[in-house]
């Protein structure tokens, strides 16, 4: 915590049928949870120096969007949490922030900029990983059939369940 910031978090539920997730965190940590359930929830934390952030969710189709703005300041940001059914599609991105994913059954794609990303309990058929600087750190319940795991500066490690040739 930088002296002289503030903080805010909200949580709220998408009643709206999700097939398709998309979050971009310029700043900060994005989570992504599947679970049972057709139920969709958000909290969202934000932290900023001067003037809070813009965040927008909106909702095209069957498809949610989460992502935010700041005015120029020293510290803005916006991490968020996300629980979703564990089969919809999960398009994940955090600009300066790791990116953690868990029990999701759709296609995944994650990226993030500077800082790590960590999978566990994936069975997606195509999974896409990259991070510019940070390492990549996922485990599989199932093997993907397509699965992509870019660490421009950083290690990778993948774990698939045992007795699988891949």
């Amino acid at each position: 915590s930088v002296p002289g910031t503030h903080g805010s978090t909200t949580a709220y539920q998408i009643s709206a049928p999700i097939h398709t997730v998309v979050v971009v965190s310029h700043v900060g940590d994005v989570t992504v949870t599947g679970g049972t359930g057709a139920a969709t929830s958000v909290v969202q934390e934000a932290d900023y120096s001067k003037t809070a952030p813009v965040t927008t969710r909106t909702v095209s189709g069957k498809t949610l969007t989460l992502t935010y703005s700041c005015a120029t300041q020293l510290v803005c940001g916006v991490a968020y949490v996300v629980h979703v059914p564990r089969d919809v599609t999960v398009q994940a991105t955090a600009g300066a922030g790791s990116v953690q994913l868990s029990g999701l059954a759709g296609k995944v794609t994650a990226q993030a900029k500077a800082g790590v990303i960590t999978a566990s309990g994936l069975t997606g058929s195509a999974i896409s990983l990259t991070t510019d600087v940070g390492a990549i750190n996922a485990t599989f319940a199932g093997p993907p059939d397509t699965l992509r795991a870019i660490a421009r500066v950083g290690a990778i490690t993948l774990t698939m369940p045992g007795g699988i040739s891949y």
